[in-house]
């Protein structure tokens, strides 16, 4: 849903740092942030004592500074709490000001046509001070979440680039972008418009149109080296802009009034056919979309300024979706996705709806299972990936490239990049319960639940005992008891209390489980006292006496030898002697016991007397 602002306003910036619009109008600044809480905007505005004409304004990271720019050689800056008013010229007198930016509370620098200037505020904000400053022509620049790129050189080719971590700088290789032109010793001059820096995957890059050949060229940057990792044909022509939307690029066609979507992660990084932008507000018109007054903002934002709207650019995941053939690489693309769970669970419901092949069904299970081993508090709660922080990972060399047929299956790219996570409570939830139903087969059902155990197991994830008790409901339900014992017996079903206390609730059907729980509980190292209430349960009193002789130090309670009294009362007489004479010799027969005391009288002292 786009957001409205007011239109009556007489100049419009998009502040890229704190990732906000700033209008003025008069004495008026009005700023409207664009980091949305669920639906909540936030809408500051502020009042001066003076009209603003200025034509770049801007907000400290912190909101304690309104900065101005009325010339191309000092920043105004007002702290908005004692209304002191601080100016800083640029160092160098033949400098152009080209732009400035806050890279922390009290740090900022000026880009100029010089180069650039780093400066800090003393701590009592009254005063600044230089602290680095790179001297080189500069023809055109590009800053994006801490990332300065700098071009030079007669072809505005030549890019030197740099990242503010602080009062700190960390230099980049320089490096040459592409271009050759439609001739053989024709070159293009590189603009500005042609460069996008951004962050795929957690790896900066900067992205160039290469005009001539109709192509996006990805270079990967770290603190080492400079790399073209991705070429991606763009088949078309025309001015091109280029949005990240959760780490894909969605390039828009402004001439052609297209965009096509790319994941670079895919052998082909094509993803969906070039179609129109769609936009869900009654106030645009279908042909009003790529307008000419649109302004593309980082990473994913249009601002209409003559309709006061600001949009966010979205992809439709479920139109997405049709492009794909095969289902595996659909899962793939889907988990590289934020939000997309239900609509990969819904894509597992139709696989095992259709009784695809285990086959396909088991690497997908690998595909899920890869992602849960590396966030395994994620079983705890139902939560999808928080976004990463904006300080680029510059001190991995690792290059960003297409996932190979071969490398699939190694699934490291995948624990990577992947952001969403499928435990086990969904399967259970989404898949299985449904599933376990009687048109569903019974067969297909089962191998389906042992092969998601095998994978958990395989990334020795603890399988949680819900999975355990849809298998064996299902082979109960059915008479597989054979089956059964089978898993059993080669820990298919890996020991544990619920499951043995499962199996003992199902020993009427099946016999044999209740010997099968007890030597599961019995591996387990079970408290005593619970086998031994299970035995008393099933009236294996004598073997439940034996285990109380040698593990039971302290007194028995008079509950205790109670119950193992009423255990007893049956018509074997030799077991009622055997018991009562334990805890008697044991000095544990009290008061409490008198009517088995009298019962015993009865049955044995008078048949001794006669």
């Amino acid at each position: 849903n786009p957001l409205q602002f007011d239109t009556e306003h007489s100049s419009l910036y998009f502040d890229r740092c704190n990732r906000q619009i700033v209008t003025t109008h008069g004495k008026e600044v009005r700023r409207i942030s664009l980091r949305r809480d669920r639906d909540t905007v936030k809408i500051s505005h502020i009042g001066l004592a003076f009209v603003i004409d200025s034509f770049i304004v801007k907000f400290s990271l912190d909101h304690t500074f309104l900065a101005l720019v009325k010339s191309h050689q000092q920043v105004d800056f007002i702290n908005l709490e004692t209304q002191v008013l601080l100016s800083q010229r640029c160092k160098r007198t033949n400098a152009k000001l080209l732009d400035f930016f806050w890279t922390g509370p009290d740090t900022f620098f000026f880009v100029t046509t010089n180069g650039f200037e780093l400066y800090q505020f003393s701590s009592s904000k009254k005063s600044t001070k230089l602290l680095k400053e790179l001297k080189m022509p500069v023809r055109w620049f590009s800053y994006s979440s801490k990332l300065l790129v700098l071009a030079t050189g007669s072809l505005q080719s030549t890019i030197y680039a740099f990242f503010f971590k602080g009062t700190s700088i960390i230099k980049i290789p320089k490096f040459e972008l592409d271009t050759s032109g439609p001739g053989a010793n024709n070159k293009l001059v590189t603009k500005e418009k042609q460069v996008t820096i951004c962050r795929l995957y957690d790896k900066v890059c900067c992205i160039h149109h290469q005009v001539s050949k109709r192509q996006l060229h990805l270079y990967q940057m770290n603190r080492e080296s400079v790399t073209l990792s991705t070429v991606i044909d763009l088949h078309t022509e025309g001015k091109v802009v280029v949005h990240v939307v959760d780490n894909l690029l969605v390039c828009h066609n402004i001439q052609k009034k297209i965009s096509s979507i790319f994941d670079i992660r895919e052998e082909e990084s094509f993803v969906a056919a070039p179609l129109p932008m769609v936009v869900e507000d009654v106030h645009i018109k279908s042909e009003e979309i790529y307008g000419n007054d649109w302004i593309y903002c980082p990473t994913n934002y249009v601002i209409v300024p003559s309709k006061g709207l600001l949009c966010e650019v979205k992809v439709n995941l479920t139109g997405v979706m049709k492009a794909f053939s095969s289902k595996r690489i659909l899962i793939d693309f889907l988990l590289r996705r934020t939000n997309s769970k239900q609509l990969i669970l819904g894509q597992l419901q139709a696989l095992v709806q259709e009784r695809s092949s285990l086959a396909l069904v088991s690497r997908i299970f690998k595909q899920i299972n890869a992602i849960l081993q590396e966030y395994p508090e994620r079983e705890d709660f139902d939560s999808t990936q928080t976004a990463s922080s904006y300080n680029f990972q510059f001190l991995s060399s690792t290059i960003l490239s297409p996932q190979k047929q071969e490398e699939r299956e190694s699934i490291r790219n995948l624990k990577r990049d992947g952001a969403v996570v499928i435990t086990q409570s969904d399967m259970h939830k989404n898949i299985f319960l449904p599933m376990d139903n009687a048109e569903m087969d019974q067969k297909y059902f089962v191998a389906l639940l042992v092969e998601y155990i095998r994978s958990l197991n395989h990334y020795k994830i603890e399988v949680l005992y819900f999975l355990y008790e849809i298998v064996i409901n299902c082979l109960v339900r059915n008479n597989h008891f054979y089956q059964l014992h089978q898993f059993l017996q080669y820990h298919v079903i890996a020991d544990s209390a619920p499951v043995a206390y499962q199996l003992l609730s199902i020993e009427k059907r099946y016999p044999p489980a209740g010997q099968l729980a007890l030597d599961m509980l019995k591996r387990l190292n079970t408290q005593p006292s619970h086998v031994i209430e299970i035995l008393l349960l099933r009236k294996q009193t004598l073997t439940a006496l034996r285990l109380l002789r040698k593990t039971k130090r302290d007194t028995n309670s008079a509950s205790e030898v109670n119950r193992f009294l009423e255990a007893a009362s049956t018509d074997d007489e030799v077991l009622f002697y055997t018991v009562f004479k334990y805890f008697e010799e044991r000095g544990e027969i009290t008061q409490e016991h008198q009517s088995y005391q009298n019962i015993f009288n009865k049955k044995f002292l008078s048949a001794d007397l006669e």
